[in-house]
């Protein structure tokens, strides 16, 4: 349940060419310099991890040491760990495991909310939806889990109304996450605890191929790039922390 507003906050951080127990994220993409900028939402799941070696694996404690992201084991009912699990929660491979690192498996939703293109007389600038699939590898730099870098390959269908459906590959060279109170701890109440779900992140997709005026239905000629390099920014509310 990993992201609208505080993704307008983290915009300007980085250049581009777009919940892991339970991340929502509200998601944001710099405009394909024409179409945009994106904004919408996106679920990541933990596929395969590596476990941390400062935690005894397949412990069910409902509340770990502040620094241990929950294994999906640790949700007391089967009724929450499928929930959790849905959110992307833990790690689905191995419901023992509490993950320092893992392969991960995204998939997002955005809808631009400008159009910069010319379009004929008559003819309105169409909504462009973007749907994008990503498997990564991310994985966090310090003891405290409070900075993760994750980088991916990815696959965007592009579609509007007016224009035929278009397919992008693109790469994230990187992607920074950092989570400000992760250092809060677990049993200091539900403002902590939400407190320390929070997470915030930026970084840049480059996509190989760029876009021509016709690819969106716009006047021919009057626009045209040879690969985009956008921005991207996210906000997360990780379950795996509470």
């Amino acid at each position: 349940m990993r992201r609208l507003f505080v993704t307008v906050l983290l915009a300007g951080s980085f250049l581009f060419v777009r919940p892991a127990p339970a991340h929502a994220w509200l998601h944001w993409l710099d405009e394909y310099s024409g179409p945009g900028p994106f904004v919408g939402f996106d679920l990541r799941w933990r596929l395969a991890c590596v476990q941390d070696p400062l935690v005894v694996k397949g412990s069910k404690q409902v509340k770990p040491a502040d620094n241990v992201l929950r294994s999906l084991d640790s949700f007391e009912s089967k009724g929450r760990r499928i929930g959790a699990a849905v959110l992307g929660a833990g790690c689905l491979t191995d419901p023992k495991a509490s993950p320092i690192a893992s392969l991960n498996f995204q998939v997002t939703r955005l809808w631009s909310i400008d159009n910069h293109l010319q379009y004929a007389p008559g003819v309105a600038s169409p909504t462009v939806n973007v749907l994008q699939f990503e498997p990564s590898f991310s994985v966090f730099v310090d003891q405290a889990k409070f900075v993760e870098l994750t980088s991916g390959i990815g696959w965007s269908r592009v579609s509007g109304e007016g224009f035929d459906t278009l397919n992008r590959f693109y790469f994230r060279p990187v992607m920074i996450t950092v989570t400000p109170a992760a250092k809060l701890e677990r049993d200091g109440g539900i403002v902590n605890k939400w407190a320390r779900a929070f997470s915030v992140s930026s970084g840049i997709v480059i996509q190989p191929k760029g876009f021509d005026a016709t690819d969106f239905g716009a006047v021919a000629g009057t626009f045209h790039t040879d690969k985009e390099i956008l921005a991207t920014a996210q906000i997360t509310f990780d379950l795996s922390r509470f």
